[in-house]
């Protein structure tokens, strides 16, 4: 299940993965684009907070509910 992020979440999200595009060496454009919708995909990722239970993107961003994990 997707969970809409506001804009500035989203926008948030882009410019990370931007960042990390831009920093890997030069490579194929096809070998790009499959890291970057790798990425997407692991930004879209929530998983339960072990103290909470509140969803979160753990590979982003830490619980907002208690700021653990």
């Amino acid at each position: 299940m997707a969970f809409p992020d506001s804009p500035i979440q989203a926008a948030v999200t882009r410019s990370r993965i931007s960042r990390v595009i831009s920093s890997l060496p030069l490579l194929s454009p096809e070998r790009i684009e499959a890291i970057e919708a790798t990425l997407f995909d692991a930004a879209e990722m929530r998983a339960a907070c072990g103290v909470c239970g509140h969803l979160y993107r753990p590979y982003f961003e830490r619980c907002r509910v208690c700021r653990s994990a």
